[in-house]
């Protein structure tokens, strides 16, 4: 008798109400085990057989486990998208600490301010250091825009965080090659909220928006061929 008839007759017992349960001779996970894997001998297996049918709570066990090995072998694998691999190879990546911009920006009515940065503001053609912003007092309210900068190990990173209402924005990401015989092609800009990807774009002559961005906490991580090259923690505060 095969173990599907033997699961037939167990289940026939069932609804008869006629099935007792043996704890005492109950099987063990481990000879449950060796049972599926095929490593009982002759006697023990008909033992196996003999007790199946006359045991509810290791049918029962024997069930469940046919059902997940049918599941599992009636649904193909499915194929990572090559981006989701690469921003997975980037968020574990051992460089990453050495190219982080961190932007805190607060929303007011009537324009941004700045709270923390570890770039550069950028005003027209200028980048002015965020201390000598400070002791000009122009870092109090920047209009409703502001654009950043920081210059990573291979490439330079622009963000600009352009408000659109007081809890909405968009943000523009604009990358250079430090190189300037290079253009700036073939770059992921991966937009995280906590674990969450929200959104991914590909670079289009060296530029990405992410438009109506509601305020919180972002990790914007930029990738090229599987590498990390920078990370933008990006927090963006309504105080409306």
């Amino acid at each position: 008798m095969d173990i599907e008839n033997l699961l037939k007759a167990a289940y026939k017992k069932i609804k008869a109400s006629s099935l007792t349960k043996s704890q005492d001779n109950c099987l063990s996970d481990d000879e449950l085990t060796c049972f599926f894997d095929k490593k009982l001998d002759e006697k023990q297996r008909k033992f196996f057989n003999k007790h199946l049918v006359s045991c509810s709570e290791c049918a029962e066990k024997v069930k469940d486990h046919l059902l997940i090995s049918q599941a599992l072998d009636s649904k193909p694998l499915l194929d990572v998208p090559g981006y989701l691999v690469e921003n997975a190879k980037a968020l574990v990546s051992e460089g990453v600490k050495q190219s982080v911009l961190d932007i805190i920006l607060d929303f007011t009515d009537k324009a941004i301010r700045l709270i923390e940065t570890t770039g550069e503001i950028l005003m027209g053609s200028q980048l002015i250091p965020v201390p000598v912003l400070r002791s000009s007092g122009r870092d109090q309210e920047l209009s409703n825009q502001i654009k950043i900068v920081k210059a990573f190990k291979e490439i330079v990173v622009e963000i600009e965080v352009e408000k659109e209402r007081h809890d909405l924005a968009d943000v523009a990401i604009r990358i250079a090659e430090k190189d300037k015989t290079k253009k700036a092609v073939g770059f992921r800009v991966s937009l995280f909220k906590g674990d969450r990807e929200f959104r991914s774009l590909l670079l289009e002559q060296g530029k990405a928006k992410f438009e109506e961005v509601k305020v919180g906490k972002y990790k914007i991580v930029i990738t090229k061929e599987g590498s990390i090259f920078g990370v933008v923690n990006l927090t963006m505060n309504s105080n409306k």
